[in-house]
């Protein structure tokens, strides 16, 4: 773990040593996805049942992501940056189903406790290796490494004893590549779409694609908004979680000089 924490401060920061910074971002956003959460159970290499879904089989409750985000630029031709959110959800239900999650059976009528924490963490690093002089178009390549958490937990402890309390860990972190592109047709206005990701064998994968706007208010703050999708596979033996996030988003950025 200690070299893995190395390794990204010295991704993040290798930019910044060799352009030093001339501009910094924070970036604010709120954002209205719909988050969606599976999880299949495996036994000797082969899933068993189908898709333990956490929104549909218990009654969790829906809530709007709220993500922050720090980036420097330096220069017409570099960018890198860091952002992360996390969400813990809770869920209070009576099954009207037989379900099983983790090997356990929960029957008819158990009353489950659920709890559902995510923590997603990006570290960016973006080349502008095409533009032109006034820096109006830009293609450049993304280099990232993506950190991803899962924690679930069912518990009937109360109703059926000891046995009934199934907690489950799901955690990966991966190298990613991608594109940037940005189009700025007039001063105020800034068109971007971002796309990358990776997959590594059973590990899992990451699948990240992100398109929007930023209206340019004054120097110092922009208005934002756009449409995201992120999914994230993420292999925990003996089980499978795939989370999907989707959905449309609005935020502030206030730039420093």
């Amino acid at each position: 773990m200690k070299q893995l924490i190395l390794l990204l401060y010295i991704l993040f920061l290798l930019p910044l040593a060799i352009y030093p910074a001339n501009k910094l971002h924070l970036d604010a956003r709120w954002w209205f996805g719909d988050l969606e959460t599976k999880v299949l159970h495996e036994v000797n290499g082969v899933g068993v049942g189908n898709y333990f879904d956490f929104k549909n089989e218990l009654d969790i409750e829906k809530r709007d992501l709220r993500a922050l985000r720090v980036e420097w630029e330096t220069g017409h031709r570099h960018k890198v940056g860091f952002s992360f959110h996390g969400q813990k959800h809770m869920g209070d239900t009576t099954t009207i189903n037989a379900i099983t999650y983790g090997g356990i059976e929960y029957p008819i009528g158990t009353k489950i406790l659920s709890k559902y924490e995510h923590d997603y963490a990006n570290f960016m690093w973006t080349w502008w290796f095409l533009t032109n002089s006034s820096s109006k178009f830009k293609i450049g390549t993304l280099l990232e490494v993506k950190s991803f958490r899962l924690k679930t937990s069912l518990d009937a402890q109360n109703q059926l004893g000891p046995l009934y309390l199934k907690e489950r860990e799901y955690s990966s972190t991966l190298p990613c590549v991608g594109f940037s592109f940005q189009y700025t047709p007039d001063p105020l206005v800034v068109l971007f779409s971002d796309i990358s990701g990776i997959k590594s064998g059973k590990k899992g994968y990451f699948l990240d694609v992100d398109a929007g706007f930023r209206l340019c208010l004054t120097p110092a703050f922009a208005f934002q908004g756009g449409y995201r999708i992120l999914r994230i596979y993420v292999k925990e033996n003996p089980d499978y979680s795939r989370s999907d996030f989707e959905g449309a988003y609005v935020g502030f950025i206030f730039s420093f000089f």
